[in-house]
């Protein structure tokens, strides 16, 4: 007879331990539910994505920052056009949302748009696809948005506004986005209609600009608004907007972007083509004049701003470059005067949008002042501008040292 084995019983364990051992299986199973996540959503789909991004058709002439030429365009165009067209690339959103950012850079919007929709419709079309590629689709979701709210579709705008996932760097001015939205619910508010217009300006999206200054025009508001809104469009918008074209445009946004990263010489080169694509455009002539001074080319940086002037007497920044140029050279009358007609310009402009120029201006003409051991002169405005990088919420330490230590040298109490 084969003996019956004792059934084994749980462990006796008090109610604490009890509570132990159900604390630490919750705790190992959360473990093992963020690695799955991680892996699911972070991991996995960044390294799909790198991979993605290092196909073939990227490189080369697909470098979509280095354009010199429309025929650079055109080839970038077909090689793009060939990738879509093969079966290897046939589901791939990639070289779609590259060839809709091309054609968005031409000015050709429906070209761009279309591509925008191919993109967002592959990467949508199942789940896994939106995991691993929702900043692509948010990046095709916001320039949609842009192109819906230029064709007057702003429900369509909204909807796709929408759709762009939060903390998504989908453009380089996030702001944009805010202003927009801010706008397709308020479009009654010019005061959002005057926000967005500084946004396009600043994406040089010119025509969309004075669109909107024309609307925030058209709504009125308070008196200090309108004046507002009139001041911008004529001291900060260029003389002639639709001077520039798609093309110039590009180039013009891609020297900034080098100018920034003090690349000035290939900088120089991107101006240039502007110039040569919208030779009446004065913000391409004050951009070169800032080029050649970074150079140290000051005999050509002063007639590029003189010219940028000749179109735009309004225009004050060119005053400040030429300011600049003579403070360097020890020439400080002409500094004085370059720099006065240019404060007396910029005085007009709400305090928040020219205060760090207008605290750096003061700076300046102290010390042109100190120069000319004008003493009285040159500490009334070290003190305008430690006053007022003093009283101001930004950060003006900078500015705030400098105006100091002037006053010093001049032996002024504070």
């Amino acid at each position: 007879m084969i003996p019956v084995q004792p059934q084994s019983k749980p462990p006796d364990l008090s109610p604490g331990q009890w509570i132990l051992v159900a604390a630490s299986a919750l705790i190992l199973l959360g473990v093992m539910a963020s690695c799955t996540f991680f892996a699911l959503f972070v991991y996995f789909p960044q390294h799909y994505a790198d991979a993605q991004w290092q196909e073939p058709w990227v490189s080369g002439n697909v470098n979509l920052m280095g354009f010199r030429s429309a025929a650079q365009f055109s080839q970038a165009q077909q090689t793009l056009k060939t990738a879509i067209l093969s079966q290897q690339e046939s589901g791939n959103p990639i070289p779609r949302l590259l060839l809709a950012d091309l054609f968005d850079m031409m000015g050709k919007t429906s070209a761009a748009q279309f591509f925008y929709e191919d993109t967002v419709r592959i990467i949508e079309s199942d789940w896994l696809s939106h995991q691993v590629m929702e900043s692509l689709s948010s990046h095709a979701y916001a320039q949609l948005a842009l192109i819906y709210y230029k064709q007057n579709k702003p429900r369509a705008s909204l909807q796709a506004l929408q759709k762009v996932e939060d903390g998504h760097q989908t453009i380089e001015n996030p702001t944009l986005l805010e202003a927009l939205q801010d706008t397709l619910e308020h479009p009654d508010r010019p005061e959002f209609h005057l926000a967005l217009a500084r946004e396009f300006k600043q994406e040089l999206m010119l025509d969309l600009a004075q669109r909107e200054l024309d609307q925030a025009t058209k709504l009125g508001g308070s008196p200090a608004l309108a004046l507002e809104t009139a001041l911008f469009q004529t001291l900060e918008m260029p003389k002639y907007p639709e001077n520039l074209t798609p093309l110039a445009r590009y180039y013009l946004q891609a020297g900034n972007i080098l100018s920034h990263m003090d690349n000035h010489q290939d900088a120089r080169h991107f101006y240039l083509k502007a110039l040569q694509e919208s030779p009446r455009f004065e913000w391409t002539y004050n951009a070169l004049a800032s080029t050649h001074q970074a150079l140290g080319e000051l005999a050509t940086a002063r007639q590029y701003a003189q010219k940028a002037l000749r179109i735009n007497p309004t225009f004050y920044y060119p005053h400040l470059l030429l300011g600049d140029m003579a403070l360097e050279q020890g020439q400080y009358q002409e500094a004085i005067r370059h720099y006065m007609q240019g404060r007396q310009i910029m005085s007009q402009l709400p305090e928040d949008i020219r205060l760090r120029q207008w605290i750096n201006v003061e700076n300046q003409l102290a010390f042109a002042y100190e120069q000319l051991r004008q003493a009285h002169k040159a500490s009334d405005h070290y003190l305008a501008a430690l006053n007022a990088a003093q009283q101001s919420e930004q950060d003006f330490e900078t500015e705030y040292l400098y105006a100091q230590a002037g006053l010093k040298r001049l032996r002024v109490h504070l």
